[in-house]
């Protein structure tokens, strides 16, 4: 196989979980998750599948990964979280959902 295949099997299987958010499909996130997907991987600029989730507004995905154990603390390359990503893109209900779950961590 090239070595770009090999580069481009690592990379799906590594972030199977963003490749999951991006079909905004939650039984399909759902059904990874179930089957060991890591919900806090990262592409190779940083995002993980709760700052693309929070990015694209989907409540029940967001809601999902915050409950398999999302981390609200990983950052892309340009130091972003995924509450800077709903803050800073008006994604009010994510915005929301990820502060209240902040605080349910804190206390």
């Amino acid at each position: 196989m090239c070595t770009w295949c090999d580069f481009f099997i690592k990379m799906i299987e590594k972030n199977i979980a963003i490749v999951a958010v991006k079909t905004s499909n939650l039984e399909c996130v759902q059904l990874l998750t179930a089957a060991g997907a890591k919900v806090n991987c990262q592409m190779y600029c940083g995002t993980s599948p709760l700052h693309q989730a929070v990015s694209d507004d989907m409540l029940p995905i967001v809601r999902h990964l915050l409950d398999s154990g999302a981390r609200l603390d990983l950052r892309e390359e340009y130091d972003i979280t995924p509450i800077f990503t709903a803050a800073h893109y008006g994604k009010h209900q994510s915005l929301k959902l990820l502060l209240e779950h902040a605080r349910a961590q804190s206390k």
